[in-house]
């Protein structure tokens, strides 16, 4: 694949929490033509959100979005999936393209949910139409949607493979992410957990397996445990809710509306031990956000992140071998400081930036090949 002129890059993201912020990142990085297209929900919230950045357009997603990605793709050499999307998976799969590069950057739902259905992990119950629409969805739009990706953005190799394992794709992985310390701390950044409460889990969905964080803690008394469930799945909100409240009573506390950043953070702050206990990667941004403020974290040994932490040089430990009431004790504070430096080391923005760069010429110099 050659280009003679000047490569122009496309990025198309979801209107999500991170999305600024990575548009942010990306801006800093001279030398590349880039520009944004953001698909939204409610444009006109959007335009304000994102008004004063440059090279944005916005997406109303209830009008005509399907042709106006396609149209957009046309002008562009490299294309950035942003998360790769049910609509962006759709207008790859549709249509044809000539001398395009496409880029999928993983979020993490568009990897799993497609995952869940090829191995039935998540609840399939089901309408006849809900399964039709599912068949069509993977079997259909991703299937073909993967053969036209050449480059795969995840943060773990792992989870690279599992795409692999489960569908036909040439596509080369990069490790890459978007996360920084400073976005991450953006409103708390002398950020420092002070208390002896517990976090469980990162949301209301069956993955955070919170039965088996609460079973290896059941008989603590005293510390609050700190359950936040407030997005996800609502009838596993109410379960785990009932369990929580039958093993610690008025010990637990589920965070089942949203709070205010400021409130949630110093939430957070109260949590000297952390536990996850998801067997995919899940829940990044708040795990770095609790080493980096000294937290004491549990993960699953079947966690690829569990893994990567540890490779990366942090101080972790696992759910299976080490989790027990007695191992609820805070960190030494010359090992939440080393964590804590580790951070800063490998995801303050000038790493991540010198990482986007690198990323963007190698890409860019393979378009000239």
């Amino acid at each position: 694949m050659s280009f003679d002129n000047k490569i122009t890059i496309l990025h198309i993201f979801d209107d999500e929490k991170i999305t600024k912020h990575t548009i942010n990142l990306f801006n800093q990085i001279n030398g590349f033509d880039q520009e944004y297209a953001i698909i939204s929900n409610n444009p006109r919230k959007a335009e304000i959100n994102y008004e004063g950045m440059p090279n944005i357009l916005i997406l109303n997603q209830k009008v005509n979005v399907e042709k106006k990605i396609h149209d957009l793709i046309q002008s562009y050499d490299i294309i950035f999936l942003q998360a790769l999307s049910y609509i962006k998976a759709k207008v790859l799969a549709k249509y044809k393209f000539d001398n395009k590069i496409f880029v999928w950057g993983l979020w993490g739902y568009d990897l799993y949910n497609y995952i869940a259905y090829k191995t039935k992990t998540e609840s399939t119950k089901k309408g006849f139409f809900a399964r039709v629409q599912d068949y069509y969805t993977f079997n259909v739009i991703y299937k073909k949607a993967f053969k036209k990706i050449n480059y795969c953005l995840f943060l773990l190799e792992q989870d690279y493979k599992l795409l692999k394992s489960h569908a036909q794709t040439n596509a080369k992985w990069i490790s890459n992410c978007y996360q920084t310390i400073e976005q991450i701390t953006e409103y708390s950044p002398s950020f420092r957990v002070a208390g002896k409460s517990i976090l469980a889990g990162n949301s209301s969905t069956r993955t955070n397996r919170h039965e088996i964080i609460f079973n290896k803690i059941s008989g603590v008394n005293g510390r609050r445990i700190i359950c936040p469930l407030n997005y996800g799945d609502l009838n596993y909100q109410s379960e785990t809710v009932k369990v929580g409240r039958e093993m610690f009573g008025n010990d637990f506390h589920p965070l089942v509306e949203f709070l205010e950043l400021k409130e949630y953070l110093n939430l957070l702050k109260e949590c000297s031990v952390t536990v996850m206990a998801h067997e995919r990667q899940q829940a990044f941004g708040t795990i770095l956000q609790m080493l980096f403020g000294g937290s004491k974290v549990f993960l699953s040994e079947q966690s690829p992140l569990y893994r990567y932490f540890l490779k990366n040089g942090f101080v972790i430990y696992s759910i299976e071998q080490h989790l027990n009431i007695e191992a609820l004790d805070p960190l030494p504070c010359n090992i939440a400081e080393m964590n804590k430096n580790k951070a800063i080391e490998l995801y303050s923005e000038s790493k991540i930036l010198e990482i986007q760069k690198t990323l963007l010429e190698k890409i860019q110099g393979d378009c000239h090949e």
